[in-house]
């Protein structure tokens, strides 16, 4: 598949992709330890650029997993 094939002839989608070595692959949604991290970044930036009327903070969509306790 070329670049052009990839932008102009696949069906558009809320998933990520990417285009290497002209195969399309859907890499897998990150490790909840990454995600943990980056929402306390959020937080940190939020807790500074809101209450200064900077602008917003908001993070990505993620594949969500619920977490229960075992027994």
């Amino acid at each position: 598949m070329t670049a052009d094939e990839y932008l102009y002839e696949t069906d558009e989608t809320n998933r990520r992709r990417e285009l290497i070595l002209s195969r399309v692959s859907e890499p897998p949604a990150p490790f909840f330890s990454h995600q943990a991290l980056v929402l306390q970044v959020a937080k940190v930036w939020s807790d500074h650029v809101e209450p200064r009327g900077l602008g917003r903070v908001a993070i990505a969509p993620s594949t969500w997993y619920w977490i229960t306790a075992a027994g």
